[in-house]
């Protein structure tokens, strides 16, 4: 459906407006809340789900800066961002926080800057040159926790590096909707080591969603 012919009266077009800032994000063109606080570029189910864990103690592995490093920074222990884009770079940079780490790489390093170091993280982001995030997840097998997983933006375009994480013994859990800014729904997909186990912020889980109805049943 053309998003001009949505009725605005629409409670779902309400719900997204209201609850998860969809209008705002699409209007200034940044990955927001409703609040104005920067969230990931991704679909906001994969964002209900990252809000849901414990994250504290972990450590995080982002190819793609912007606002998604600033929400991350705030949630984990340390996180490392890698951009190429000199503009987004500078974004981050000039917001970020004592536990992150900025890097500038460059076409020939990009996927490989990993390989910088041989930590190994809990979260392994893959979201920043479409064009590049098979290579980027070849590298990233080798760098991510035993329990831990990466996690794939704009899946739904990319089959063979989907593929490539199953067959490396990954298990791939899909998260598709709508997300900020888009007027379009896509696919970010999370991609599990078999001892995937992260503990969750609280013990209600799932949380409420917004725009849904709290009601209480065994």
């Amino acid at each position: 459906m053309n998003s001009n012919n949505i009725n605005v009266d629409d409670p779902i077009k309400i719900i997204l407006d209201n609850e998860y800032g969809h209008q705002r994000s699409k209007e200034e063109g940044s990955a927001i809340d409703c609040y104005g606080k920067p969230i990931p570029w991704m679909t906001y189910p994969a964002i209900s789900y990252i809000r849901e864990l414990d994250l504290k103690s972990k450590s995080v592995f982002e190819w793609g800066g912007g606002n998604s490093s600033l929400f991350f920074s705030k949630l984990v222990k340390t996180i490392t961002t890698i951009e190429l884009k000199q503009e987004w770079y500078d974004y981050v940079v000039s917001n970020k926080l004592n536990n992150m780490i900025v890097k500038h790489a460059n076409d020939v390093n990009y996927a490989e800057i990993i390989n910088d170091s041989e930590e190994k993280y809990d979260v392994i982001i893959i979201d920043g040159e479409i064009d590049r995030r098979f290579e980027c997840a070849q590298t990233a097998i080798d760098h991510l926790a035993s329990n831990g997983m990466i996690i794939l933006d704009n899946s739904d375009w990319l089959t063979n590096t989907c593929k490539f994480l199953r067959d490396s013994n990954l298990i791939q859990v899909d998260m598709a909707g709508f997300g900020p800014i888009n007027d379009y729904t896509w696919c970010t997909s999370f991609f599990l080591t078999r001892d995937f186990n992260f503990l969750s912020c609280d013990d209600k889980r799932p949380a409420y969603t917004l725009g849904g109805i709290k009601n209480v049943r065994d």
